[in-house]
């Protein structure tokens, strides 16, 4: 199975979409569909499961942007040490004119990690059950079948961005690696 050339789906002047971004976005309305079945299954009201995505999308970025940021090796070209000393802020263009920014919340240029996005998914819903007089626990079991979807969807947005290969392997049908020395198992498919 050949890498995929480019993880960029398509760009439009500064504005692009990338695969990684356009299958967690399929994924995550993959669950709340899932979701909302459930919890129509489950006599409940399947608007909850669509109300509460926001909430988890919100929570889920920041969570995975959280972990990452603190969970990379210290040693590593973008670890803790780099995120809060070596460089903390970092120059944006904002309309002509270069603004500080702190370099820790710069998700664009890449490290989220799953744990974190289901650390804040997961306090999103505990909020969002809270504010709506919602059984929590019962919402995580109506959310629990749809994240195995998402997670499968999403998934692939580590094929297209080339990267959570498995071991490098000499089997048949491994992935072609940038490392030109090494050909890897597919972990994604």
């Amino acid at each position: 199975m050949p890498s995929p050339a480019d993880p960029i789906l398509f760009q439009a002047g500064p504005f692009v979409v990338r695969w990684y971004g356009l299958l967690i976005v399929a994924g995550a309305l993959a669950a709340a569909y899932i979701t909302s079945l459930e919890a129509r299954r489950k006599k409940e009201d399947p608007d909850h499961a669509w109300n509460v995505l926001i909430w988890c999308l919100v929570l889920g970025i920041i969570g995975a942007r959280f972990y990452h940021v603190l969970s990379s090796p210290a040693g590593g070209s973008r670890g803790f040490s780099y995120y809060f000393i070596e460089q903390p802020f970092t120059a944006v263009t904002l309309f002509g004119v270069a603004i500080p920014f702190p370099t820790a919340f710069m998700i664009w240029q890449g490290g989220i990690g799953i744990y974190g996005a289901l650390i804040g998914g997961i306090l999103a819903v505990f909020i969002y059950a809270r504010r709506h007089h919602l059984n929590f626990w019962r919402w995580l079991d109506n959310i629990a079948p749809g994240m195995l979807l998402a997670q499968a969807i999403g998934r692939w947005g580590n094929f297209f961005n080339q990267e959570l290969y498995g071991p490098p392997t000499d089997l048949p049908g491994p992935l072609p690696s940038p490392m030109p020395t090494s050909a890897f198992h597919p972990t994604t498919t």
